[in-house]
């Protein structure tokens, strides 16, 4: 057999280089950065602004960020790297129309997939039940607003008994609440309100028909999604006027349905 000519090797081996080179994997796009030209752009956990801010940064500050823009019916976003810790990093969402620069160059992309995705909305309804002592227990709805990445705001209403007498409880909370693991993150909490028995010297000796309330807790949260949140926390609570008080503790248990 004669061999094929030396020209139509050469042919054969550039088209053999230039089928592999145009059949490499198209995943690995061009690397994005994003660039802060104003103090104040928020980067949230999810691609929409009622979803909870994770960070806020100052000018000239520059995130890794993946090539492609996240486009849903809330607006576009950046999906860029927030470093929490030394050792942990998580997802966030710059919306196109921040104070801010994209910026392209020609290394592969970092594979953003390894970070987690935590969507914590920033407004949600929590329902609240606490199991506390001498068979006695705490029901309240309350109204979450987060004004900054862990530090929230909540006004409540519900309703205490026990196995001789109910009162009807109202007042507000502030806690903190920081990612710690995966979607995990652990709270801490501080509340303060009213007391009203259904009668003068119910609950506890002395009692008036306007008492205050201390509640202070702390405990963990999970996340599932981002729309559903369940916390466990050790409670103490006491229940005082000028004359008397009661002082009880416990395990509170939450549920919160984002907004």
């Amino acid at each position: 057999m004669h061999s094929a000519p030396a020209w139509l090797r050469n042919i054969s081996l550039i088209a053999l280089l230039s089928f592999a080179i145009c059949i490499q994997p198209q995943n690995a796009e061009a690397k994005a950065s994003l660039l802060t030209l104003a103090d104040g752009v928020v980067a949230f956990s999810g691609p929409g602004e009622f979803y909870r801010p994770l960070a806020v940064f100052s000018a000239r500050t520059e995130l890794r960020a993946a090539s492609q823009i996240v486009r849903t019916k809330d607006g576009a976003f950046y999906k860029v790297v927030v470093k929490q810790s030394e050792t942990k990093n998580v997802i966030g969402y710059v919306s196109v129309e921040a104070d801010a620069r994209f910026l392209l160059d020609k290394l592969d992309e970092d594979d953003l997939t390894k970070y987690g995705d935590v969507a914590l909305l920033n407004t949600a309804l929590q329902v609240s039940y606490s199991n506390l002592r001498n068979r006695s227990s705490l029901l309240s709805l309350g109204y979450m607003k987060y004004l900054s990445p862990g530090f929230y705001v909540k006004g409540f209403g519900g309703r205490f008994s026990d196995a001789s007498a109910s009162a009807l409880v109202a007042g507000g909370e502030v806690g903190n609440d920081a990612l710690l693991v995966g979607r995990v993150s652990g709270l801490v909490s501080y509340g303060v309100g009213l007391f009203v028995p259904s009668q003068s010297g119910a609950v506890f000796e002395a009692s008036s028909k306007v008492n205050a309330m201390m509640q202070a807790a702390f405990g963990v949260r999970y996340n599932f999604g981002g729309i559903i949140s369940t916390s466990v926390a050790a409670t103490q609570t006491v229940f005082f006027n000028a004359n008397n008080s009661l002082v009880s503790s416990g395990a509170t248990f939450t549920l919160e349905v984002g907004l």
